[in-house]
């Protein structure tokens, strides 16, 4: 008789909980990029996606972590408590007035809010670390894997919708979404994190791995994505502890100089986006030109969210609308109300939770990059994910919910570089020590 053995046989609950999260909510990313859709199964009329069981696993987290210690007292930690309140007081108030849309707004926001949440309560263990950045990478490693697929087979490979008439798969033709080359993104600074703290095969194996992901985040095309990760991936070069590291701050202080003065001197030049395209590569022009209209048509959104704000109640100001309910986003250019994303967490956080919530995400956000770069400079021997990789992280988030709001696995990320931060304060000492005590009460 076969005996599934479980592939953690030493977490506890919470820890159980907490990586079927990661596993589900990874899983609903990997399963979108393929066939371009969450659904699973349509249950009669219902519709069944990706979203409820990642959601369901999130719920069971928070409920057991609740039960297993108190939450943490830092900035982050309350800002994520804060976060994750006024998303169930929103959803309270969406259920008096429309219970359908209010529980189907779950499904955008709902998963992100819930591993959000966790930021507050994941415990200070390297092992739980471990795995959910092994998660990430195996799900980058499968979405690689659909790049290269679909670059050689077509963009269309495995797709089960049809393509938008105007724009093509992933608007023009690109191999993935932005939530999925983030993804990529995320798991290029585990790797590269990994390529300067160990030597030998270990080394060689992980800077193989880092150029193979490097390689197709930028084929995936996806701008903000990769503006994202290269930051991440700079800021990893620059502070993880590692063999020359004052050399490589030196060249990633170099980097971030050049950049700028080239960004000062474009702008001083007046130069547009017609002049530049005219002296770059056809291909490359059309990326600019089509981004170009994106940002355009976002600012325009934007812009119709920051008039219709003064027109509701104090109450929603501060805590968002109930859920499930829009705001009214008049496109004046285009004689149409706005019905899709706002494309912008900083502005899309704001029907969702409120002024307060934005700030709580904000707050937690540079709580994590700060502790990071802290802890990174300080050379703390990291156990699991390294404070570098924690800076990274948030910050990537941080630049890509410029264009996106965060969503599912984004809150994954959040909660793992929470998660370095608690394990590089502690001492390998009070590692082995809680490390037994956790094994003693599962046994």
């Amino acid at each position: 008789m076969m005996v599934l053995r479980s592939p953690y046989p030493h977490f506890d609950s919470q820890e159980l909980w907490i990586i079927a999260t990661v596993w589900l909510a990874l899983l609903g990313v990997i399963a979108k990029e393929v066939v371009g859709h969450s659904t699973i199964a349509f249950i009669g009329s219902y519709n069944f996606t990706w979203a409820e069981p990642a959601l369901a696993a999130a719920i069971g987290a928070v409920v057991t972590s609740l039960a297993s210690r108190p939450p943490r007292s830092n900035l982050a930690s309350v800002a994520a408590i804060i976060f994750g309140a006024l998303s169930v007081f929103g959803f309270l108030r969406g259920l008096l007035l429309d219970p359908f849309q209010s529980f189907f707004s779950l499904r955008g926001s709902g998963v992100f809010a819930a591993t959000f949440l966790l930021v507050a309560f994941v415990p200070s263990s390297p092992r739980l670390v471990s795995a959910t950045s092994r998660a990430v990478g195996i799900a980058a490693a499968v979405l690689c894997l659909l790049v290269l697929l679909r670059l050689i087979f077509g963009i269309s490979l495995f797709f089960q919708i049809s393509p938008d008439p105007f724009i093509g798969f992933n608007d023009g033709e690109r191999p993935l979404s932005a939530p999925g080359a983030l993804t990529i993104g995320a798991a290029a600074t585990l790797l590269l994190s990994r390529a300067l703290r160990v030597a030998g095969r270990g080394m060689s194996r992980s800077l193989l791995m880092f150029l193979l992901a490097l390689i197709c985040l930028v084929l995936s095309g996806q701008r903000t994505a990769i503006v994202a990760g290269m930051a991440g991936i700079l800021i990893v070069l620059t502070l993880e502890a590692g063999p020359e590291r004052q050399l490589r701050f030196l060249a990633g202080l170099c980097v971030v100089i050049g950049l700028t003065s080239a960004g000062w001197a474009l702008s001083v030049a007046g130069a547009d986006l017609t002049s530049l395209t005219s002296v770059l590569p056809d291909a490359v022009a059309r990326a600019l030109e089509r981004g170009e209209g994106n940002l355009n048509t976002r600012q325009l959104v934007w812009s119709a969210l920051v008039e219709d704000i003064p027109h509701w109640s104090t109450v929603d100001q501060l805590v968002g609308l109930p859920a499930g309910t829009r705001p009214a986003i008049l496109i004046a250019a285009k004689r149409a109300y706005w019905e899709h994303s706002m494309h912008s967490m900083y502005f899309g956080a704001i029907p969702m939770v409120g002024f307060a919530g934005l700030f709580a995400w904000l707050a937690s956000t540079a709580w994590i990059a700060s502790k990071g770069i802290a802890l990174a400079i300080k050379s703390r021997s990291p156990m699991g994910v390294s404070p570098a990789v924690a800076a990274a992280l948030s910050i990537m988030l941080a630049i890509f919910a410029y264009s996106y709001e965060l969503r599912d696995a984004h809150g994954v990320f959040l909660m793992l570089a929470a998660g370095g931060i608690y394990c590089a304060r502690l001492s390998p000492r009070s590692v082995k020590a809680s490390e037994r005590h956790r094994n003693e009460l599962n046994r």
